[in-house]
């Protein structure tokens, strides 16, 4: 985890952010989506795990 943003894989505007190796660009978060790393295609448009796991909600909450 990153000690600066605090995220698995640093977004670009985090300082730390290094371009490249990822496969995918990840719509909410910006996040590099990383060969063999696990993501969500909606509607044409890439999602990482961590932003699909913390949109997650329950009906009636």
């Amino acid at each position: 985890m990153c000690t600066v943003c605090g995220q698995m894989f640093c977004p670009k505007g985090c300082p730390e952010y290094e371009m490249g190796g990822g496969i995918y660009i990840c719509s909410y978060c910006g996040a590099d989506i990383m060969a063999g790393e696990e993501y969500y295609s909606l509607s044409g448009e890439y999602y990482c795990s961590d932003c699909i796991y913390s949109s997650r909600r329950t009906a009636g909450e």
